[in-house]
């Protein structure tokens, strides 16, 4: 797997960009940009090509119309599948997954996000607007 990967940092956002993403392999090839906690409701807008997603005072804008995928419920497992020396006791929590998938064996796929983070509660429109404002 190849890929080349540049992150952007302003007071406001993160702006993410992929290019020449490569797989040689038969196997699935994600970008993965969220995985944490699921808090509260999932909002997700869709303008054209682009998509907003918003969640636990995130919001995250996808700009090519890249294939999207987002799941959230429970999930299960164990710290010990991290570190050995962690506890190998199951633990079930519900968690928001959001990634980019660019199918099996990749030539030439790329991305292009941004992230607002910190914003109000369920103030997606907030991001929508300043996501107007940024142009690649």
């Amino acid at each position: 797997l190849t890929s080349h990967k540049s992150y952007f940092f302003t007071d406001q956002a993160v702006i993410c960009i992929g290019s020449g993403i490569h797989g040689q392999k038969e196997y699935e090839v994600r970008t993965s940009i969220e995985q944490k906690l699921k808090k509260g409701e999932i909002t997700v807008v869709k303008q054209g090509k682009a998509r907003l997603i918003y969640h636990d005072h995130m919001a995250y804008y996808l700009l090519n119309g890249d294939s999207l995928e987002m799941e959230s419920g429970e999930t299960n497992g164990n710290w010990r599948r991290v570190a050995l020396v962690n506890s190998d006791t199951l633990v079930k929590k519900d968690v928001f997954k959001l990634w980019i998938n660019h199918g099996h064996s990749p030539k030439k796929s790329s991305y292009s996000y941004i992230v607002f983070p910190d914003l109000a509660e369920n103030n997606w429109q907030e991001a929508n607007k300043k996501s107007t404002n940024i142009h690649l």
